[in-house]
């Protein structure tokens, strides 16, 4: 017989990223009867491959909440998050390889993750490569407009005033040709970032 409440199966997955948020939010009402035991089942869950646990972990070592405070250590779990695709993590690992934190200082790598954080739609990620690609670093990221173009677009068509002026800057510097190619990469980049948000369970 069908049941019409539409009863929906809870994966192991879900489970465990319940139990972390009901650990984080007992530790935050009460650290001191909560901390250690729920750091335990925390760690587990971070070294069986959940990457919200990986995450949570990582900025528990990063600010030193219980436990020493340890960039190497959020470094590593920011990076197996980040690998799985959390975006956070991804722009987290950013800004570490960016400023040189818990990790060598690498302005590629900063970039890479930022991209991957930005194309799964988090407008900081989205705001800092803005700022890279219109200025440069004085290093090994160079002034790239069509770049530029691309991410303003993004960011303008979530109705940012500041991007909208940068987007009408970079398009004055870019030739019909680089323009045509700057639309296609936004367009597509748009789809990706809207796919992105669709729930997948």
């Amino acid at each position: 017989m069908a049941c019409g409440l539409g009863y929906r199966i809870v994966s192991k997955a879900m489970l465990v990223k319940l139990r972390v948020l009901l650990w984080v939010f007992l530790v935050c009402i009460c650290p001191s009867i909560w901390a250690d035991a729920g750091f335990d089942f925390l760690m587990e869950a971070a070294e069986g491959g959940d990457a919200d646990s990986q995450y949570v972990l990582a900025v528990i070592y990063e600010t030193g909440k219980g436990v020493e405070q340890s960039n190497k250590e959020a470094a590593k779990w920011y990076t197996k998050s980040a690998e799985q695709g959390n975006k956070d993590a991804q722009f987290q690992l950013g800004g570490m390889y960016e400023k040189g934190v818990g990790v060598k200082q690498d302005s590629r790598q900063s970039i890479v993750w930022y991209t991957k954080a930005a194309a799964q739609g988090s407008p900081e990620a989205q705001n800092i490569l803005i700022e890279l690609y219109e200025n440069g670093n004085g290093k090994d990221i160079q002034q790239d407009y069509k770049q530029l173009y691309v991410w303003a677009s993004i960011r303008a068509a979530d109705g940012d005033a500041n991007a909208k002026t940068k987007l009408e800057m970079a398009a004055s510097k870019l030739d019909p040709s680089q323009m045509g190619e700057a639309k296609k990469l936004a367009a597509k980049l748009s789809e990706k970032i809207e796919a992105s948000k669709v729930p997948t369970n």
